[in-house]
């Protein structure tokens, strides 16, 4: 398994968690519901909206950025070293 990133953490007081994993994400629901509504109120320097599907096409630490504001506590980060 190639993991990139795992985040832990709350959300509402539920725990929730978020991974990069062989190229594609794996989250809680709860996480992505709120890492979508921060998403859509969030502006570029156009001016325009981004919305998550939008940040999801682009690289994981754009993913990470983004899902890392959604929560509102976290206790664990793991990132894996370059290659």
């Amino acid at each position: 398994m190639d993991e990139l990133f795992c985040i832990e953490g709350f959300v509402a007081g539920q725990p929730v968690s978020a991974r990069w994993v062989n190229g594609s994400l794996d989250a809680s629901a709860e996480l992505l519901k709120r890492s979508a509504a921060l998403a859509t109120v969030e502006r570029d320097p156009m001016g325009h909206g981004i919305t998550l599907s939008q940040t999801v096409a682009d690289t994981p630490r754009l993913i990470f950025a983004s899902l890392i504001r959604a929560f509102d506590m976290v206790t664990t980060i793991d990132i894996a070293p370059r290659r």
